[in-house]
């Protein structure tokens, strides 16, 4: 772990002063709604050219080039997405949802690791005596159709749970008030997460299940928040899942896990509602 951190601090100097000896000056042009900058390499014929943006279209981009009646050459430097407002021009805001439920994904099951290696050092944790031993079902010679029985069987495995999270998502938008999810998620932060957390125990199926349910509770009020902690308990807390989970760890170890898979999605959709 001392190791990692050394490395990290030291890359991370390392591109700060790699930075820093790039530092350029910065020319501003302001044409209407549309602000661009762009640096230049000073003695360099093709320069490398950075913009960055703010709401601003591929029109709106061509006008830029009017107004500075100038021709890009060189090095351009594109940002991750460009859009009208109000969508966001840096990061796109669905695919802000993906990155937070991927970072506390990654730091939960290593905040997790950490906490077995502290506090269950020289003990054992994990009982695997109970589990009956693997089944190939990968057993015909055709790679074709060992192909298309693995995609049915994924199939039928999924499909149910995604066309229930569909179901159950028409349902919401029809019978269950905008305002409800608004009080329920969005009024209270704290209370919202907290539930949201506690109903995803027991509601979670699937991930594809969950995205139209999801997507129709943030478009009538969920907050960003309540929904990383909905999707952080759920698939920790999927029936099968707990199944094994329950005679891979035993009792006691099985309701240290659920405690720590609640408290962690509580304080994760508490961090997002105050930071994103």
């Amino acid at each position: 772990m001392k190791r990692f951190l050394t490395m990290l601090l030291a890359w991370s100097l390392i591109f700060t002063l790699a930075a820093c000896k790039r530092e350029t000056p910065a020319v501003s042009q302001t044409t209407g709604d549309v602000q661009t900058s762009h640096a230049v390499e000073a003695g360099t014929e093709n320069a490398s050219v950075v913009y960055m943006t703010t709401d601003i279209s591929a029109a709106g981009l061509m006008a830029v080039y009017q107004a500075l009646d100038w021709t890009p050459t060189g090095k351009i430097a594109v940002k991750l997405s460009t859009g009208e407002p109000p969508a966001s021009n840096f990061l796109r805001p669905e695919l802000v949802g993906e990155l937070i439920r991927l970072a506390s994904a990654l730091f939960c099951g290593v905040i997790a690791g950490l906490c077995v290696r502290w506090f269950f050092k020289g003990r054992t944790f994990f009982h695997f005596d109970g589990l009956a031993a693997p089944v190939n079902r990968d057993t015909d010679p055709n790679p074709l159709w060992r192909f298309l029985k693995n995609l049915g069987r994924n199939i039928l495995a999924t499909g149910p749970y995604f066309l229930l999270g569909i179901l159950l998502s028409a349902l919401f938008q029809r019978y269950v008030p905008s305002r409800l999810m608004t009080d329920l998620f969005g009024g209270n932060e704290a209370l919202g997460v907290l539930m949201a957390a506690t109903i995803g125990v027991p509601l979670y199926a699937c991930g594809g299940g969950t995205i139209p349910l999801l997507q129709q509770w943030l478009y009538d009020g969920m907050s960003m928040g309540s929904a990383a902690a909905f999707m952080l308990t759920g698939p920790s807390t999927k029936i099968t899942n707990l199944g094994a989970l329950k005679i891979v760890l035993g009792l006691k170890h099985f309701c240290l896990y659920l405690a720590y898979v609640m408290l962690f999605s509580l304080a994760t959709g508490i961090l997002v509602n105050l930071f994103v």
